[in-house]
């Protein structure tokens, strides 16, 4: 490359004659793709973390990654992985696996093609879009630059690639398909714990917390409905306790949260206490199971993931399906609740149907 820095148009770096660059690139991106490349190794081979924070508002879960964690990293430049696909870095471990790609976008992101190739190729695709003010903190992290879920936003960092955090749920688990042994509708869901402080016995009372993938978002589903038949037995093997109660202000028997001195959890005795008022947090110390759901309630574990260090996540302020008999897991959600007493405005019985439904008053 060479410096052209005349006086009628602002400087800039252009190639020599005969230059064999497949591409054209801006000083931005050829610097910022330097100083990470460089980076990297340096702080994996002095056994430094090199940090980079890691948000995906689909699972609504987040860490703080250390990219440099594999002792004796390597690094490729411009090196093609497939004819469609030359990542502009390519990290290798210290026993020449291949760990992830960077993509430095300061004009465009990288072509459908390409990322097709990597999501083929099993490799997690990391975007940095750098600006002047943070190349030279480049070389020590990606922690100073903004998390964003993909959003196109200079100084930020995001995935390309599918999440892969304990709690992401991929593309395909929106799509019901045939249970495995029954053949009945079944879909992929995700089971978790959350805590809070029993308002009885002022132990750590655990929750449990089921979500499936809508529209490409996690959405929060009752673990009472009618629909998860056997969801009792599989709470318990997650130390939770589920059993059916009756609620007064409801009017009716469903499956409950309950604490092991007994006392139902939520409030006013509902369902799990969605409320921005609660204080109930996700258990990062219990792993995140993944089932096979089915109709005829046939339960099939997929797979059981910890969380990794550092992690945070965060709870739906809504659920559905609280007392119905359908929660939206096989069929559309639809509240069914029979109310007797709430309080005493005449909305009592569609106030207390939403609440029970959604997880929030009006």
């Amino acid at each position: 490359m060479s410096l052209r820095a005349g006086e009628h148009r602002r400087a800039h770096f252009a190639h020599r004659p005969g230059a064999t660059c497949v591409a054209g690139e801006t000083a931005l991106h050829a610097m910022a793709i330097r100083a990470i490349a460089d980076g990297l190794v340096h702080q994996s081979h002095q056994g430094r973390p090199y940090p980079m924070a890691i948000k995906c508002d689909h699972c609504d879960v987040g860490r703080m990654a250390d990219l440099a964690r594999e002792p004796g990293l390597s690094v490729d430049v411009d090196r093609a992985v497939a004819p469609e696909a030359r990542p502009d870095i390519l990290v290798r471990s210290g026993a020449g696996d291949t760990l992830f790609v960077v993509e430095v976008i300061v004009t465009h992101a990288p072509e459908e093609s390409a990322l097709e190739a990597f999501k083929r190729l099993g490799l997690r695709v990391i975007a940095v879009r750098p600006t002047w003010d943070a190349l030279e903190g480049l070389r020590e992290g990606l922690d100073a630059l903004e998390a964003v879920d993909g959003a196109p936003k200079p100084g930020s960092t995001g995935l390309l690639s599918e999440c892969r955090l304990p709690r992401h749920l991929a593309d395909e688990a929106e799509h019901l398909r045939p249970c495995g042994e029954c053949g009945a509708d079944a879909r992929v869901l995700t089971l978790e714990v959350a805590e809070t402080r029993c308002y009885r016995c002022s132990g750590r009372a655990r929750v449990l917390d089921v979500h499936l993938r809508e529209d490409g978002r996690r959405v929060a589903v009752a673990a009472g409905a009618v629909e998860l038949r056997g969801v009792a037995a599989v709470a318990r093997e997650m130390n939770v306790r589920l059993e059916k109660r009756n609620s007064k202000a409801a009017g009716t028997s469903y499956l409950a949260n309950v604490c092991q001195c007994g006392a139902l959890l939520g409030d006013n005795f509902i369902y799990e206490g969605f409320s921005s008022t609660e204080s109930y947090e996700t258990d990062l110390t219990t792993p995140v199971r993944h089932y096979e759901v089915c109709r005829a309630g046939h339960w099939r574990l997929l797979a059981e993931r910890r969380w990794p260090p550092e992690s945070t996540a965060w709870r739906d302020l809504g659920a559905r399906g609280l007392c119905g008999d359908r929660a939206g897991v096989f069929e559309e959600a639809k509240p069914l609740v029979s109310v007797t007493a709430f309080d005493n405005s005449a909305d009592a019985a569609r106030a207390i149907a939403h609440f029970m439904t959604w997880g929030r008053r009006w």
